[in-house]
């Protein structure tokens, strides 16, 4: 008799939990403060954080242009793309909400300086792509927004015609 009347409760329970497992999160998995001590290229970073080690960051929702390394050739903005994100944040203090953990066992985070949304202004200053992959955030739709404004205004890699993606790109060098 008891179960009887709790039933439908652990059945709602049981589907909520369902959905929780299917659903994405739209929050970030946790939020840090740090310094960021290396910039690799447009998109990846190494922020130190108060009592952790060094986190490398992969700019979340972002793929900018690719820069040569050691006998790969870079693309066209790769170069340009790392030193405008040096500029922006290189040495500074930053807020890294971390929303994911990709492949490489890197964070994927958006970085926060001062308030702005650095992957987003990245995008706006037209030196990288909106990922298509696994973008899941709140940011989704501005970022979409923000690439489109930078082709709009033919900022950055959308002065070129026919810009390649990165990933594109990088399925080209593997085939050679």
């Amino acid at each position: 008799m008891l179960f009887q009347n709790r039933f439908p409760l652990i059945l709602l329970v049981a589907f909520a939990s369902l959905v929780a497992l299917f659903v994405p999160s739209h929050a970030a998995i946790r939020s840090v403060e740090g310094k960021v001590t290396r910039v690799d290229d447009g998109d990846i970073i190494t922020v130190v954080a108060e009592g952790s080690s060094n986190l490398e960051v992969r700019l979340y929702g972002i793929d900018a242009p690719e820069i040569r390394r050691d006998r790969e050739p870079g693309q066209p903005y790769g170069d340009m793309a790392k030193q405008t994100l040096t500029t922006m944040i290189l040495g500074k203090t930053v807020t890294l909400e971390i929303w994911d953990i990709d492949v490489d066992k890197r964070m994927l985070g958006i970085v926060y300086l001062d308030g702005r949304n650095i992957n987003k202004e990245m995008l706006l200053m037209g030196m990288a792509w909106v990922t298509h992959a696994h973008i899941s955030t709140p940011h989704t739709h501005d970022f979409f927004q923000a690439e489109q404004r930078a082709r709009e205004t033919k900022r950055g890699l959308w002065k070129d015609d026919h810009p390649v993606p990165p990933w594109k790109f990088r399925a080209r060098s593997r085939k050679k």
